[in-house]
């Protein structure tokens, strides 16, 4: 029997849904997913900063009309995305963000203090069309099915995961291990069709208070 960490999990899950491009400032938070990543052949894009790679992630969305993964390390990685996200959820930018967390053992243990925890879930909510801490690492396809699905239901937008260090290392087998069917994770960027523009002009022309 083959086993695997969740870091090669998360990764898998990205390719099922047709993500290959990572934006994220090099973490040794994110090391499991990140070799896997490597190994995968998918292409990491390290940025100057977090905020930075939120914008990379949407610009990407936007130009290549496919969503693209970004990650942010745990507490202030996590705040510096703040910006971009905010941004992707204004205009409405599919994105899927990671952010590691500290491992649920420390979690539980928050009031003794944790180097870097913070409360990720209820700062990056808020501007999030879904946000979820993953719990185990044969979970992982769920919750990234889940994220991608919301990112694309209705108004599109972001969607976040919270990934504790312990989950990204935790070796499952690999039969164990359910991708599921490949959800949606590309749409058409720029322009709106030619007849959504004359919908929209007739119903300005017909307005009596536009």
């Amino acid at each position: 029997m083959t086993r695997i960490d969740g870091g090669e999990v998360l990764v898998r899950a990205f390719q099922a849904h047709g993500i290959d491009t990572i934006f994220s400032i090099s973490d040794i938070g994110q090391s499991p997913m990140l070799r896997s990543a490597e190994s995968a052949g998918l292409r990491h894009v390290g940025p100057r900063h977090e905020s930075a790679a939120v914008h990379m992630a949407d610009a990407f969305a936007r130009s290549t009309g496919r969503m693209a993964a970004v990650a942010g390390a745990a507490g202030p990685g996590v705040a510096n995305m703040v910006p971009g996200l905010m941004c992707a959820w204004m205009e409405g930018v599919p994105l899927l963000a990671i952010g590691t967390q500290r491992a649920r053992r420390s979690l539980q243990a928050v009031r003794r203090g944790r180097f870097q925890f913070g409360p990720q879930l209820e700062v990056v909510g808020p501007i999030s069309k879904f946000a979820a801490r993953i719990e185990s690492a044969a979970r992982i396809p769920e919750y990234v099915a889940e994220a991608v699905r919301q990112a694309f239901d209705g108004r599109h937008g972001p969607s976040y995961l919270d990934v504790p260090t312990d989950i990204l290392l935790e070796e499952i087998e690999e039969d164990d291990v359910t991708i599921g069917d490949p959800g949606r994770s590309q749409f058409a960027p720029g322009a709106p069709e030619p007849r959504a523009i004359l919908a929209a002009a007739e119903l300005l022309e017909g307005a009596r208070f536009p």
